[in-house]
């Protein structure tokens, strides 16, 4: 991500977002802009839990709607190889966690394809800039 290309007044600031994308060629065949032209751009490749059989899972689907996180202050995926996840989570203070009702919810949203790992933390660190991340992954999946 970053800023305008058109606008001369705009400084260029870059992120580093994740972002993954297939290049398409250079130039527009159709309208004649000589730039880089992408044949799909496929989101935030941190953002996805990647599957043994390859399936990107998306975090966007783990929204729950109901009494799931209660007892959870943090939590984080993490993934350094497909088929296999593990689910960092700090609890609230005074709060315990009922894992197999957790795991149980999980794998509703996640579904049964994947190994879950629940691992209890003290502490979830932000980045270097104070971010706090849903996802951790390690996964050379191709991508």
């Amino acid at each position: 991500m970053g800023t305008s290309f058109i606008m001369g007044a705009t400084p260029l600031i870059r992120y580093r977002t994740g972002d993954f994308a297939v290049l398409k060629g250079q130039g527009c065949p159709s309208c004649g802009r000589p730039y880089q032209v992408w044949e799909r751009i496929e989101g935030r490749e941190q953002e996805f839990i990647v599957t043994a059989a390859g399936r990107h899972i998306s975090l966007t689907s783990l929204h729950f709607h109901d009494d799931t996180l209660k007892d959870i202050a943090q939590f984080q995926f993490r993934q350094a190889r497909p088929g296999r996840v593990m689910v960092c989570y700090v609890l609230r203070d005074g709060h315990g966690l009922d894992e197999e009702k957790f795991l149980s919810r999980l794998r509703v949203k996640l579904g049964d394809n994947l190994k879950i790992i629940l691992q209890k933390v003290d502490y979830i660190p932000p980045t270097p800039r104070g971010k706090r991340l849903l996802s951790i992954r390690e996964v050379a999946d191709g991508k």
